[in-house]
């Protein structure tokens, strides 16, 4: 009688037999499915052809950019930001403006209303009348001075004190350039109380932290106004790619708000610092026609180009995936509607056309379904 530990041996023994065999199978199957799938051979009438608009065609020649991609942002220039401050303060009144409204160049933002602005011109008229005085006195010494009928300390008293007067005078003129006021339209009669503050440039308020009847002090921000007509991409790259970007590099991009558009642009500066994440900063000027399109701070996905090669090709519909393979559909022969499924190995993709790698497995003259590839190659 056997022993507990013989029937429990030999019980392992059937089970690793059990095993090998069915491993066995399942190899034969996997190979045997595989070489069906491979070489599957797919008949169709001439009739099916005609009606279910199935085209052939051979190889094409494209050719293919090798591509690096990266990340960014739609970018607005420094230069194309404006800040709106005053160098006097006053009340604000006369503003109506709203976040993201659109102004133009010279439009008034808002008012400035302050005393002080009173006396400023008051001084300048003052000075003005002043000088009338100092020049017709300068003359007269002048003039004594060369008959010997006066001390020459009064000349050069004379010359002072005009040349004086005339620094002031120039000092105030720029002054009240300065702060906004025409010093041609300073008159006792038109003495201005309030100053009209003007849109340094065209674009829309993105900032706005003023409010109406609030003192605005001197050089405080009242508002900003952003130009975006003439937006960048800012680009970022790893450091270890650096070497493969240079200027005038043309590259692709989509937004993410809008994944099924590309746009163009070039690469015009590569900033010669590396962040700390390793990181490097690329400036790039879209093409004109897109600019109207986007905001400052979109997210973009960009396609640099960065190499580019002929290679044989097949419209992306020719290609069928199955599994972690890629068929196609090879005419047998020619003037039949027989067809030979065939493994492809694929590379770039790119304006609806696929890189062939495996073209030499092919005859040059090898005709392919590209049309309607889908369904034979799926024909059981």
């Amino acid at each position: 009688m056997k022993t507990l530990n013989q029937k429990i041996y030999y019980f392992i023994l059937v089970l690793i037999f059990i095993g090998a065999c069915a491993e066995k199978t399942d190899d034969q199957n996997t190979s045997e499915s595989a070489e069906n799938v491979e070489n599957k051979i797919i008949s169709i009438t001439q009739k099916q052809f005609e009606s279910s608009g199935y085209q052939i065609s051979g190889f094409d020649t494209k050719s293919f950019k090798s591509t690096l991609k990266v990340n960014g942002k739609i970018h607005m220039p420094i230069k194309n930001k404006a800040g709106i401050t005053s160098l006097i303060g006053g009340v604000v009144s006369n503003m109506n403006l709203y976040h993201g409204q659109k102004v133009n160049k010279g439009q008034r933002l808002f008012t400035l209303t302050n005393p002080e602005l009173i006396d400023l011109q008051q001084e300048y008229l003052e000075l003005k009348g002043q000088l009338s005085f100092l020049e017709a006195e300068y003359l007269r010494q002048k003039s004594l001075s060369e008959e010997k009928l006066s001390p020459g300390k009064n000349i050069l008293k004379a010359d002072s004190d005009l040349k004086i007067a005339q620094a002031k005078y120039a000092a105030l003129e720029k002054k009240l350039e300065m702060v906004g006021i025409n010093p041609d339209n300073v008159s006792n009669s038109n003495l201005l109380t309030s100053l009209q503050i003007n849109a340094p440039l065209s674009g829309y308020v993105s900032e706005i932290h003023l409010t109406p009847g609030a003192f605005l002090k001197p050089y405080e921000m009242a508002m900003e106004i952003d130009d975006t007509d003439h937006l960048h991409l800012e680009l970022k790259i790893m450091e270890r790619d650096i070497s493969k970007v240079k200027v005038h590099q043309k590259l692709q991009y989509q937004v993410l708000e809008n994944p099924d558009q590309l746009f163009e642009a070039e690469v015009h500066l590569i900033e010669k610092l590396v962040d700390e994440d390793r990181m490097v900063n690329l400036h790039c000027h879209l093409a004109e026609k897109d600019e109207s399109n986007f905001i400052p701070g979109m997210y973009v996905i960009a396609d640099l180009f960065i190499d580019e090669k002929e290679s044989f090709a097949l419209p992306e519909a020719a290609i069928v995936n199955l599994g972690s393979e890629n068929y196609v559909a090879q005419l047998e022969n020619p003037g039949s509607y027989t067809f030979v499924r065939k493994k492809i190995l694929t590379g770039i993709t790119q304006n609806g056309y696929v890189e062939i790698l495996n073209s030499e497995d092919f005859g040059k003259d090898a005709q392919f379904i590209i049309e309607g590839a889908y369904y034979v190659i799926l024909n059981e």
